[in-house]
């Protein structure tokens, strides 16, 4: 992950929760959708690099596989993504880069399975 800023000054006083067996888990779903086909320029998850619009390096067919997979989280945000967080037994992270006109900013989703909680925050660079 070192191609990506680090951001670590939480930006919202409250961490929204979610649970996935409550009508929240829905709300989580519209919000993730939102902030990827915003201005989301990258898509971390568990640490792993699996969506960056800004990284030169990569061969055209690993930004078409990326490009790909960013289109379908956002057509199927549950079947894609998260899906995998609620069958683990692990805790899992999902971070979305975001920009806006004054700095860059990561949105970042906790998944913990004991509690079958998702909660999410903001962070600014």
């Amino acid at each position: 992950m070192d191609s990506l800023p680090v951001c670590k000054t939480r930006i919202d006083e409250d961490q929204q929760f979610y649970r996935k067996n409550d009508y929240s888990y829905n709300e989580l779903i519209n919000n993730i959708h939102k902030y990827i086909k915003g201005d989301c320029w990258a898509i971390v998850v568990n640490d792993e690099i699996i969506y960056n619009q800004y990284d030169d390096n990569r061969t055209c067919r690993e930004r078409l596989m990326q490009r790909t997979f960013r289109q379908q989280i956002m057509d199927n945000i549950h079947e894609s993504l998260l899906i995998d967080f609620i069958k683990s037994n692990d805790d899992s992270v999902l971070d979305i880069y975001m920009n806006n006109p004054y700095h860059v900013y990561m949105i970042h989703i906790y998944y913990n399975p004991d509690h079958s909680l998702f909660c999410m925050s903001k962070y600014v660079r």
